[in-house]
């Protein structure tokens, strides 16, 4: 929405109906026009980027261009036979110089008080990414890509000391992303835990557990499995996690029980975890749904997105 209220507003697109064209201006202006308009005031939209620079644009759109330009020639030679291979790369080289854009302006642009620009190609390259999972890419089940999108595009907080109040909410906050290294490192160096007699045998078997889900959901492994083999393992996890918890029932530490909760997949826990829709849709994939088709991702993401209205 964004980048469609830089182009034209919502009445330049209804004169435009359904043609509209865009050429560059003075600077950072860009025209937008309809072909075909019989009208000369209604034909030339004149439009700027806001705090753009006209070379980090141009530079942007080139590559695009470029790349755009190179399939199209490649299918009026004919040479598009393999589709299923040709695209995923196209749109990986693609991302990549969005990429590119986004660590070679953005100090410069940040210095120049123009934070916003990075906003905006950040964003552009995050939906961009989640469209080659679900369009251009062909996968059956998208929990491991969905979990790479979530890691890439939502950068990991630096681990607070174990003093710190934010402590097991950093904690819980690497579970909801799947970042289960992270947690398990954080824990397995808390030196108040292990020194603990009475929580020592509590907290190993919540690090055995998250040892379970981080191998369960290995990159390497996870696309090898049938869907069928990835359910019975999964379920084998969850009853793993329901033996834990019951053997956890009478120990005081509340902050393995608010693992637990996470672990088993209360939605309500997650939702508490979760700070926007894309988090809460990647762990409920990860703590209920591993082996979600594709078709129903969508459902899923409507619901977590009517979560946080």
């Amino acid at each position: 929405e964004k980048a469609w209220e830089v182009f034209e507003s919502k009445e330049d697109l209804k004169s435009a109906k359904k043609e509209l064209r865009a050429a560059w201006g003075l600077g950072s202006e860009i025209l937008c026009f309809n072909p075909g308009s019989n009208t000369p005031d209604d034909c030339v939209y004149p439009k700027k980027w806001p705090s753009y620079d006209a070379d980090e644009l141009r530079t942007l759109l080139v590559g695009w261009h470029r790349n755009f330009q190179n399939v199209q020639k490649l299918k009026a030679e004919g040479k598009m036979s393999d589709m299923s291979r040709l695209l995923p790369e196209r749109s990986k080289q693609y991302r990549s110089e969005l990429f590119v854009m986004i660590s070679r302006y953005g100090q410069k642009s940040r210095g120049r008080g123009k934070g916003d620009l990075m906003e905006i190609y950040a964003m552009a390259y995050q939906i961009w990414h989640l469209c080659e999972i679900c369009f251009v890419e062909d996968y059956v089940i998208v929990t491991s890509q969905m979990i790479n999108w979530l890691q890439q595009n939502f950068p990991q907080p630096r681990a607070p000391s174990t003093e710190n109040e934010e402590y097991w909410n950093y904690v819980s906050k690497m579970l909801i992303q799947g970042r289960f290294d992270a947690v398990l490192n954080i824990l397995e160096r808390n030196q108040y835990l292990n020194s603990r007699k009475e929580y020592r045998q509590s907290v190993k078997q919540v690090l055995n557990l998250l040892a379970m889900f981080r191998d369960f959901y290995n990159p390497r492994k996870i696309g090898r499995r049938s869907i069928e083999d990835l359910k019975e393992e999964f379920r084998a996890i969850q009853q793993a996690v329901q033996q834990v918890k019951y053997e956890l029932e009478e120990s005081e530490f509340r902050e393995l029980h608010g693992i637990i909760r996470i672990l088993e997949g209360r939605e309500n826990s997650l939702r508490e975890r979760s700070d926007n829709p894309y988090e809460l849709l990647v762990a409920r994939l990860l703590f209920e749904r591993p082996d979600l088709p594709f078709e129903e991702l969508a459902d899923l993401a409507r619901r977590c997105s009517n979560a946080f209205e």
